[in-house]
């Protein structure tokens, strides 16, 4: 009887230390660059993918346009089309991190590099959040935009 109850005792313990292990989820911070989610399936970038209809304020002026959001050539990034109201000929190319945020390193987009863009953005609530600057290298004047995107 003592055997058959130690048995019991180590067959439950064995069942229950799988069952803690296996329950384990991974952390986003876990996952591989590019992708995150519980099972690290999802690539960080498909939430910005798409087109969005832009609101970007700088003062009192507002700039309403259409902006394409598509894969860049690495699986952390994407490429920006008509950011700014077609400011630049050129697109953008942006950063995405694993927590929902991405970000424009400063470039000069266009062959002329007569301005520089960078910028961060967020996304939530199936909308981005986006902060930029554009910057006139010859006087280094900058002009702040905050958007959203839906």
């Amino acid at each position: 009887m003592r055997l058959l109850r130690n048995l019991a005792l180590c067959a439950f313990l064995a069942v229950t230390a799988l069952s803690t292990l296996s329950g384990c989820k991974k952390d986003d911070a876990e996952c591989p660059l590019g992708y995150e989610g519980k099972d690290c399936k999802t690539e960080s970038r498909a939430k910005f993918l798409g087109s969005w209809a832009a609101r970007d304020e700088i003062g009192t002026k507002v700039l309403i346009y259409p902006v394409v959001i598509s894969a860049g050539s690495s699986i952390n990034t994407v490429i920006i089309g008509g950011i700014s109201k077609d400011f630049f000929d050129n697109n953008v190319v942006a950063v995405v991190s694993n927590d929902g945020t991405f970000t424009i390193n400063e470039q000069s987009p266009d062959a002329n590099g007569d301005y520089k863009i960078s910028g961060t953005a967020e996304f939530s609530a199936d909308k981005i959040y986006i902060n930029y600057s554009l910057i006139e290298k010859s006087t280094g004047d900058v002009n702040n935009y905050s958007g959203t995107w839906e």
